[in-house]
């Protein structure tokens, strides 16, 4: 197996241990259908986000990892918007929610920074790349030590 880095590791156990502590939450909704339906919304975000980052992980270029990790920080994002709803129509209580939304905001944080920080660096390795092919095709752009 390759080598994750230890951040990388301790995230892919909190995406785990988010996806417990929501399935668990999930188990307790009341039996109207509005909550049915959205826990099982958001289960499958949780769901999502957990295959996905574990996904992301194991990509083989920057532009696999930058389309897997945006999938992550949508899901994410819905993930903290099921939330919101279950508490906003009174489902659950904010204390029942707290530490879930809390996690929720906070993993779609991290997750978005990780994805404009890929796109960034993509970015930077593209010019710098350019910049490098132009200099080959064009000798004129190149400093020369001829006077």
């Amino acid at each position: 197996m390759r080598f994750m880095h230890e951040k990388t590791v301790d995230l892919l156990h909190r995406t785990r241990s988010f996806a417990l502590a929501v399935n668990g939450f999930c188990d307790h909704l009341p039996t109207e259908a509005s909550a049915e339906r959205i826990g099982r919304k958001l289960r499958a975000s949780v769901k999502a986000i957990a295959v996905g980052y574990k996904d992301a992980c194991v990509s083989r270029s920057p532009e696999e990892f930058m389309a897997r990790i945006s999938v992550v920080a949508r899901e994410s994002k819905r993930a903290r918007a099921h939330v919101q709803m279950l508490l906003q129509l009174n489902h659950m209580t904010i204390e029942a929610t707290r530490d879930l939304l809390l996690e929720a905001r906070a993993l779609e944080a991290i997750f978005r920074k990780s994805r404009d920080t890929a796109k960034r660096r993509r970015a930077l390795s593209k010019r710098a790349h350019g910049e490098r092919m132009d200099s080959r095709r064009n000798p004129e752009s190149t400093p020369s030590t001829k006077c």
